[in-house]
């Protein structure tokens, strides 16, 4: 299974080091998780990091966002309020 078959929050390690191994991107993988090891203490937000910064570079398409309806923010309805 692909990253493109998955959701983002799907997307596991292995699911990375896969997609690395079958595209040719091991040596970027491991120097990008250096770099984000020797920035981030803690484990978790270290994997979201390297997680966020693979899909940028390999599969940007999984990380646009679908733009929703735009309701209008609490700051649009107050500027259209009628003064009396």
């Amino acid at each position: 299974m692909s990253l493109q078959d998955k959701k983002v929050a799907q997307i596991k390690a292995e699911d990375l080091m896969k997609d690395a191994q079958e595209n040719g991107h091991v040596k970027w993988l491991k120097r990008k998780a250096k770099q984000v090891q020797e920035e981030e203490s803690n484990n978790m937000k270290a994997f979201f990091k390297l997680k966020k910064a693979y899909l940028a570079e390999f599969a940007p398409e999984l990380l646009e966002k679908k733009k929703a309806k735009k309701s209008k923010s609490m700051f649009d309805r107050i500027a259209a309020m009628e003064e009396e």
